[in-house]
């Protein structure tokens, strides 16, 4: 959310500034008006937006499944030890204050119209309905509404008013009021926001006056009666007011030679504008792609490589000689690549198809895995790139793409890769010392919750060694950085395993552990409280104890309250709430 605003907001300045240099001193009202729409428009959307995936290569089925089939150990529950408080937290108080005292404002605005509309009378003048107000407000419209005092002003200038108003109405001028008036409230912050609300006011009140206008009143007679109307009070913000500040202005922009039609072509650079906003809001997801997808980029990168290398090695090689070798590869690296469609079928040594070999184009995400016959197809392979076919036991194979088919037979693995290789199910299985509970109380004891307000399941994925030590962990789930971090540094930390073993000999072994952080609210909670409760399941400083009726209240750092099924299930309390309690350190 935070971040979803912190770029609408800067959208809004960045096109409140085209506006302003480009298009606000012309007269095409209307033009005018749809860019403000599209101003908010392209805020609103350019945050949601992501164009990685345009560019984006289709990622390997085999790394998908490498994350799922797995071990998965039993998810543990990890729950925040009281209510944090940051001062993004803090902010974000302050953020939605705001917003909620500017939408009571406007809200009693609105309730203030319509009472308005019920309770004066309506009268038909030229044609149109028409609420007779009987103060000195100034006249002013809302949606179909039209409010004007009839007697305060003469015919001619009621003319003039109810010409104006009916503009607004007719064009649904309110609409972009309101508009403007919901983005001011939620970037009540930005002072951009509020400009730009401005900027809508008073091109509205540029369209009235051009409707003034076009149907034949004076100019000169129109402009001081808006002068006459410049200390009457404006009724409402929400409102169309008919009066609308700076009066110097309007009078101006009334006076002013038309734009000649040649200047709409400036409007044309909000495209590439919006485009550019487009492509930095996404820059990071891009530039990765983009590392990923160009070829051409990684080839010259290790021909930089093999050139600073011979030079390092013959450092009497002339100069002209290496310039030659550099320009042959940027040559060689900027030819377009061919792309092929490589199939085949993946075979063992006695000629069995191998079900599930995993086939990716080297550097990259892109591959798929055999069928039930050992065929593969992958497409959009350049020639001369490197695939390699794995499959967990064997050998891994690598082979250069030099025409469409390709036949793979995979042998058994050497003995290097045996043990590199990482197996999901083998003869006996790794074993935690003291077995899946007593692995899930050590982390339990390990993880920390940090202060975060985020919360959700991260899924650790590690291995567990030919020597039982655990290792390779990382976060195949993704929470928040803190989340993960967290989940990580317990799984880090863990003991040695006894080691799994396939045909007796030890091999490594892959675990998926799901990591449940939750948040609770567990304020208000005390000693007093607790005591004497039988209802409850109770655990001082990380051990069981029947009750805390001796406990010292002084001694106490803090009490959770835990009534989550997973909780009760973890600590096995039989169906009861569990109650931690924190001793204070001594």
């Amino acid at each position: 959310m935070a971040v979803y605003l912190l770029k609408v907001n800067l959208a809004l300045m960045l096109l409140y500034g085209f506006y302003r240099l480009m298009v606000s001193r012309d007269t095409f009202f209307t033009l005018r008006r749809f860019t403000l729409w599209a101003i908010y428009g392209v805020a609103l959307a350019l945050p949601v937006l992501d164009i990685a995936w345009w560019i984006e290569d289709t990622p390997a089925t085999a790394t998908l499944a490498e994350s799922y089939a797995v071990n998965v150990l039993p998810a543990l529950e990890v729950y925040a030890q009281g209510p944090t408080m940051t001062v993004f937290d803090a902010l974000g108080y302050v953020y939605w204050l705001g917003v909620g005292l500017l939408s009571l404002r406007m809200a009693w605005q609105l309730m203030g119209i319509v009472a308005l509309a019920r309770k004066t009378r309506v009268r038909r003048m030229g044609g149109m309905r028409v609420h007779c107000l009987d103060g000195c407000e100034g006249p002013f419209s809302f949606f179909r509404w039209i409010f004007v005092n009839p007697d305060r002003h003469t015919a001619v200038q009621l003319n003039e008013i109810l010409t104006h108003e009916h503009a607004h109405v007719a064009q649904w001028h309110s609409v972009d009021t309101m508009v403007a008036e919901w983005f001011s409230i939620f970037c009540w912050f930005n002072p951009f926001a509020w400009l730009l609300k401005r900027e809508v006011r008073v091109n509205l009140e540029f369209l009235a006056d051009d409707k003034v206008l076009a149907d034949g009143n004076a100019r000169k007679a129109y402009q001081y009666h808006l002068l006459g109307l410049a200390y009457h009070p404006n009724h409402l913000d929400v409102a169309n007011n008919f009066n609308v500040l700076p009066l110097k202005k309007r009078i101006k922009m009334m006076n002013k030679r038309r734009t000649k039609q040649i200047g709409m072509a400036k409007y044309l650079l909000f495209a590439p504008l919006a485009a550019a906003l487009l492509i930095v809001s996404n820059i990071e997801s891009v530039a990765r792609t983009v590392g990923r997808n160009v070829p051409m980029a990684r080839s010259l990168s290790d021909k930089a490589e093999q050139l600073l290398q011979t030079e390092i090695a013959n450092p009497s090689q002339s100069a002209a000689t290496l310039e030659d070798m550099t320009a042959k590869a940027v040559d060689e690296a900027a030819r377009p690549v061919k792309k092929l469609t490589v199939s085949g079928t993946v075979r063992d040594t006695k000629g069995r198809p191998v079900v599930g070999a995993t086939v990716v184009l080297r550097g990259s995400k892109r591959g798929t895995v055999t069928d039930k016959e050992g065929r593969y197809r992958l497409s959009g392979v350049p020639v001369g790139s490197a695939v390699e076919v794995k499959y967990a036991g064997t050998g891994t194979v690598l082979f250069t793409v030099k025409g469409s088919r390709r036949d793979v037979t995979l042998g058994v693995a050497r003995l290097a890769d045996k043990q590199q290789a990482a197996y999901d199910i083998v003869d006996q299985m790794p074993n935690f010392p003291g077995g899946n509970e007593a692995m899930m109380k050590y982390i339990s004891g390990k993880v920390k919750y940090p202060i975060t307000k985020a919360s959700g399941r991260v899924v650790v994925q590690f291995i567990v060694d030919t020597n039982g030590a655990v290792v390779e962990p990382k976060v195949v789930r993704s929470v928040s950085p803190k989340l993960d971090q967290a989940a990580l540094d317990a799984v880090k930390g863990m003991p040695k395993w006894e080691p799994g073993k396939l045909n007796g000999k030890p091999v490594r072994v892959k675990y998926n552990i799901p990591i449940n952080f939750e948040q609770y609210n567990a304020t208000g909670v005390t000693i007093s409280q607790v005591k004497g409760n039988t209802s409850s399941v109770f655990f001082v400083d990380g051990k069981r104890v029947d009750n805390v009726d001796a406990l010292n209240p002084d001694d106490i750092e803090n009490i959770t309250v835990l009534k989550s099924e997973a909780a009760m299930k973890q600590y096995d309390s039989g169906g009861k709430p569990v109650v931690l309690v924190k001793l204070k350190k001594k």
